[in-house]
Parts: C-alpha cells; structure tokens; sequence
C-alpha cells in the first residue's frame, strides 16, 4: 500500500471516529451521505437480479406473494427490503441495530424507480404485473412527506435501532435475507443472533446469508489484513468498521449448533491467488481455504416445509 494510500485511509478513520460514525455508527449527518452516495451507486434492477440469484443459488423460490420476508442489517438504503416487496412479498422488515438508514437517498432511489427495468429483471416465475403495479407503488411514496409512513402503508417497514436478541419480530417471518451483516456482529453476540433469527421463522422458513469475509477497512487493496500478525486488530473494537473475522468454518460451527436449524453452505469465494503472509496464531493451522475466503453464503431452515416457498 502506498504511503500516500495509507495517510488518506488513517485521515477518514480519524473524522469517522470524530463523529462517532466508524463502521455503522448514527450521526445523521454522515449517514445522510451515506445513503446519498449509496442511492446514486444503486440500481434496482441489477439489485433484485443479485438477489434472486442468491435465492435460486441456495434452492428457494424467489416468489414471495403472501410471505413475511426480513431485510437484516438493512443499511443506509434497505434496497433488499424494496426487491423483497417488489417480488412479492407481503411485508417486507428492513431491520437495523442502528437507525442509519439515509431517508434522502432512499426519497431519491424510489423516485428514480425504473418500472419497465424492474419488470425485466424480475424470474419468469413471478408476477411481472404485481412488480409493475408495486414499483408504482413505491415511486409515489418517494413523494410523500413522511417516507417511513409511506414506506408502511406500502408493505415495507422499518425497524431501527432494533437487536434481535433483545425484542421479538413483530410477526413469524418466511425468508430472512442478508447481504454483508453478519460479519459486524460481535463474536460473542454471534451465537444469540443467530438463535433469535432461528426463533423468528416460521416452521419451513429459511434464511439465507451472503457474509462478506474481508477486511471492510480496505477490501480492495488489503482484504485480509486483519488476519495478518501483528496488525493490531482488536476483536472487541473493530468488528463493526472492519468484520470479525470469523472464518467459514466458525460459521458452519456456530449455524450447526443451532437445535433448529438445518444448514446448507451454498457458496464459498475465495481469490485466485491465496496470499502468503504470517497469519494469527489463533488461524495459523487452519486450511488457506478457510482462512483466506472471501465470501461466504449459507442456507439455513427450519424444519417443517419447504424452504421459499410461498404460504
């Protein structure tokens, strides 16, 4: 990494830590842009593609009508919880630890709503008119004066700040999707989120999991740099701004001892090229496979029914 690099990397750390807004922090300022520059990166069409991909990946329908679907760990935009209703879903919970979401920037993403690009994107198997008329539906709440109420009376709603382990959903949920959550749970929180996620589904209910396994502070330069020796990484700091590091055998380890929960590893990416640097001593006699993935998508259901199916 270049000096110049790694100057420009401690400076934003420094005013995101100022701010309180390291890794997932509330201050609404920085939260705003967030969610502004998240709006203008988005496109929903290409989002509801990703994610009915990772459905179709981990062998569930992507035909929500009548089903109570969860976006975890919504971020600054809750863009799954839009694509979840968009494909049918009957209501749609974009659920977050903290209050982040960016309501400008999601104002923005829904008045930009591209009906016909949506109804493209949606699978053969879903209701193209139900998308057309929900996307409608969706661009009008962006003009509403209250979003979040729009947002409701629309079929999605947001809950923040919300921890799972401490509140119940407000209803038993079919499908609990996430992308890039679950590694900013604490290591030590990891096993109670998991078991009131396992809690909120429905019997034959399935969450799936995409969890992004790299180093958030530089994933395209140095994505496993927390894992290297020496680096000073703090586990009870650093989870949130940078993941915590749990590797996709800790994950297996953590769903299967899960009493209700059947587990399925969909997915494991890991680089071309595997890196060759010292790594902690905790992980030092693990598989580079193990160690060095990159991202890892899981599939897990309870007992009951069919996992994606629509109730």
């Amino acid at each position: 990494m270049s000096y110049a690099r790694a100057i420009k990397r401690r400076t934003r750390e420094a005013a995101l830590r100022l701010t309180g807004s390291l890794g997932h922090g509330s201050h609404p300022l920085v939260n705003a842009i967030r969610g502004r520059r998240a709006a203008y990166r988005t496109d929903l069409a290409e989002r509801m593609r990703l994610v009915v991909s990772r459905i179709y990946e981990a062998g569930c329908s992507p035909v929500l009508d009548g089903q109570i679907c969860v976006d975890f760990g919504c971020g600054f935009l809750m863009s799954d919880a839009v694509v979840m209703r968009l494909l049918g879903a009957e209501r749609s919970y974009a659920v977050d630890f903290n209050p982040i979401v960016g309501w400008a920037g999601l104002r923005r993403l829904l008045s930009g709503i591209d009906i016909e690009a949506l109804a493209a994107a949606a699978p053969a198997s879903v209701d193209v008119q139900g998308v057309r008329s929900r996307a409608s539906e969706l661009g009008s709440a962006a003009r509403a004066a209250d979003l979040g109420s729009a947002l409701k009376e629309r079929g999605i709603e947001y809950l923040a700040p919300f921890d799972a382990t401490a509140e119940p959903f407000p209803e038993p949920v079919h499908l609990i999707y996430s992308a890039s959550t679950l590694e900013h749970v604490p290591i030590e929180a990891a096993s109670s989120v998991l078991a009131a996620l396992s809690e909120a589904l429905t019997d034959g209910g399935a969450m799936i999991h995409a969890i992004n396994l790299q180093d958030h502070r530089d994933m395209r330069m140095d994505p496993f740099g927390f894992l290297r020796d020496g680096d000073g990484y703090d586990s009870s700091k650093d989870f949130d701004a940078r993941g915590n590091r749990l590797r996709p055998s800790d994950w297996r380890t953590l769903f299967e001892a899960q009493p209700d929960l059947r587990y399925n590893e969909v997915r494991v990416d890991r680089p071309s090229e595997l890196p060759d640097f010292p790594v902690v001593p905790e992980l030092a006699q693990r598989s580079p496979d193990d160690v060095f993935a990159t991202v890892l998508t899981v599939l897990a259901t309870r007992p009951g029914g069919r996992a994606g199916e629509s109730r």
